[in-house]
């Protein structure tokens, strides 16, 4: 239940965050991720820590190595890379037709 959840707010960000950039309320190309990353946080985008993820999956090896990087992208700022699941996106996916698609799974 708990996973469903996450999969339903993961979908519901990608989803507003693909149609702002199609309307033009937030504007990726050429910014720092810093400031893109901040905006996110302002528009209450909810990260998703890829640390807990792949701790949860049993990847202790490599989520030690990733919370190395979340410490240092503490110091400057957080840890951006929570956001990747927005920022990962491919540029097609940028589309009203994305936007549909991501909505019709949500409605399911």
């Amino acid at each position: 239940m708990i996973e469903l959840q996450l999969q339903f707010e993961k979908l519901s960000n990608q989803a507003r965050f693909v149609k702002m950039i199609v309307s033009k309320e937030l504007v990726v190309s050429n910014r720092k991720k810093a400031d893109i990353v901040e905006e996110l946080r302002q528009k209450k985008f909810r990260p998703f820590p890829k640390v807990a993820k792949a701790k949860a999956a049993g990847e202790t090896e490599d989520a030690e190595d990733g919370a190395n990087d979340e410490a240092e992208e503490a110091t400057t700022g957080g840890a951006s890379a929570d956001y990747d699941y927005l920022l990962g996106m491919a540029i097609w996916s940028l589309t009203k037709e994305k936007v549909r698609r991501v909505h019709s799974l949500i409605h399911k």
